[in-house]
């Protein structure tokens, strides 16, 4: 039978995965597709577990519909397009067939639609991919099924976020949970809207989210455990726990590699987990972390995946955090250009810290979050206050502090005493998250 014979591609692949033979298990991949299409009653269900993408349906998942559509041929481009961006190889190849998918009658099947525009995605063509989404809203038969329309609006609200307009993904997704989701989506919708509140600065928000759909604890049976993993992850992060962010990385880390996902462009783990070793005073580890995803980055080629990267492995280069800047939008944006004036103000390059900071908070101000530009250098702090303010957000101790602006530590101490009392902060806590 058909799905008995998937099933053992299933269990040949995580064997091949989980021995490095990633490429084979790639092939393997590709065959099961070719001869699955062939078949005229294959459903998306079927085919669940041979590749990884957001959202998708899980092998036994409750999650998968009890009937479906037969698929069209064009599925299998539009999940070797995926491949290969999971993979991080080849992009004009994944953006080549993702085109031939979209541009085809099949455009309009929804798991079509969902692995190609995301490979666009990750392949950095953003304004193509959000093309393609208001073609589909456009489209009067798109809504024929609650499942395609909540896919759509899932999406958009993903692109939406990715090209800094976090507040319309934030409005989209609250009112698509208010109202019930489609099951498949629901995992996906919690995480997308979590990340799109941090990068607005709600972060308590977001912390309500996660604890209101009992997505606070180990996440062991989730679909979209990585994803989840991921936005908590951030959440962590922006609240200045760095210690739970980081393992948060490293454990959607693991789930990846469970599908050979090696491309950062997919989920750049790697550097947020960089940025909390670096945070946490493990800099070695933050090295590493920082160099293997720019490597992986610059393989793959998408400007964000790079831009990200090069936030994390440029802690003492200011050229190329500037580069960094350069590549990422809306709140990676602020994150980056705050972090330049950071460095700058170390070095006591006093204007540029400033120019810095200032296009901080104008990347802050055009997404919505009011919390990035109060976490820049304000006018109730001194410079020198606000340097130290500013190296200690970043997670250096009080004694790095005192190296890099060529002070005692009993000066970086005081001056902090000033900064929480202006602030109206307890310790260095409440400043990690003013």
């Amino acid at each position: 039978m058909l799905e008995e014979w998937v099933e053992s591609a299933r269990a040949l692949r995580l064997r091949l995965v989980e021995g490095g033979r990633w490429a084979e298990a790639d092939r393997v991949v590709t065959e099961v597709l070719g001869r699955a299409l062939a078949e005229e009653a294959v459903t998306g269900p079927m085919l669940a577990g041979l590749s990884y993408v957001a959202g998708g349906p899980r092998p036994g998942s409750a999650r998968c519909p009890d009937r479906a559509d037969p698929l069209p041929p064009q599925r299998e481009l539009a999940m070797r397009a995926i491949l290969l961006a999971n993979r991080g190889v080849d992009r004009a190849g994944s953006v080549q067939l993702a085109g031939r998918v979209l541009n085809s009658a099949a455009w309009s099947e929804a798991g079509c639609f969902w692995y190609a525009v995301l490979a666009l995605a990750y392949a950095g063509e953003l304004t193509a991919a959000r093309e393609h989404c208001a073609r589909a809203a456009r489209t009067a038969d798109w809504a024929r099924s609650v499942r395609q329309r909540d896919a759509l609006t899932v999406l958009t609200a993903r692109l939406d976020t990715w090209v800094g307009a976090p507040g319309q993904a934030v409005r989209a997704l609250e009112t698509l949970l208010g109202n019930g989701i489609y099951p498949q989506f629901a995992e996906l919708a919690v995480a997308w809207l979590a990340a799109a509140l941090v990068d607005l600065g709600e972060l308590d928000r977001a912390r309500e989210l996660f604890r209101e759909h009992g997505l606070d604890g180990g996440l062991a049976s989730a679909a979209d455990r990585a994803e989840l993993l991921f936005a908590r992850g951030g959440l962590h992060r922006a609240l200045g726990q760095f210690s739970l962010a980081y393992q948060d990385f490293l454990a959607c880390g693991r789930a990846l590699d469970g599908w050979a996902v090696v491309n950062p462009a997919v989920l750049p783990w790697r550097s947020r987990a960089a940025l909390c070793a670096h945070a946490l005073q493990r800099a070695p580890l933050a090295t590493s972390l920082a160099r293997a995803e720019l490597v992986a980055a610059r393989r793959w080629g998408s400007p964000r995946a790079i831009g990200l990267a090069l936030h994390a492995a440029g802690w003492d280069s200011a050229a190329q955090l500037a580069e960094a800047a350069e590549l990422v939008r809306g709140a990676e944006l602020a994150q980056v250009r705050h972090d330049l004036g950071v460095l700058l103000s170390a070095r006591g390059q006093r204007t540029a810290a400033e120019d810095a900071f200032a296009a901080a908070r104008e990347a802050a101000r055009l997404i919505g979050n009011s919390r990035w530009a109060h976490r820049v250098s304000g006018p109730r702090l001194t410079g020198q206050e606000g340097r130290i303010a500013a190296l200690a957000r970043a997670g250096l101790s009080n004694k790095e502090i005192a190296a890099r602006l060529g002070v005692v530590t009993r000066t970086v101490e005081l001056h902090l005493s000033q900064v929480y009392r202006k602030l109206g902060v307890a310790g260095r806590d409440g400043l990690l998250r003013s």
